[in-house]
């Protein structure tokens, strides 16, 4: 698999959401200020910080280049990995069955 240079979207947390004894109606407010900040894609996910629940409002943003630089050398540490992988593999199957 190749390494991807390109810039990448990502799912970034922007804000932590709490409904600590709102009314329906003070959610929906809520979630309608949200709504007009971040957009009506934004997602609202259920994530987990030492132990304590909450949602976390997301939404896809670029990656920045130190963010894009980190992927890279991940993955080009997995490419690398995984071709010594798959040489190791054909050479032992080489030399159990033979060259072709």
């Amino acid at each position: 698999m190749a390494v991807n240079r390109e810039r990448m979207m990502v799912l970034k947390e922007v804000t932590e959401i709490y409904f600590t004894s709102d009314t329906l109606d003070e959610a929906i407010a809520k979630l309608e200020r949200l709504r007009e900040s971040y957009g009506g894609d934004a997602i609202i996910q259920q994530r987990s910080s030492f132990g304590d629940d909450y949602l976390a409002l997301m939404v896809m943003q670029a990656e920045t280049d130190l963010e894009m630089k980190r992927r890279i050398s991940r993955e080009e540490l997995n490419e690398t990995v995984r071709e010594k992988r798959e040489r190791e593999e054909f050479e032992r199957l080489a030399k159990k069955y033979g060259k072709a």
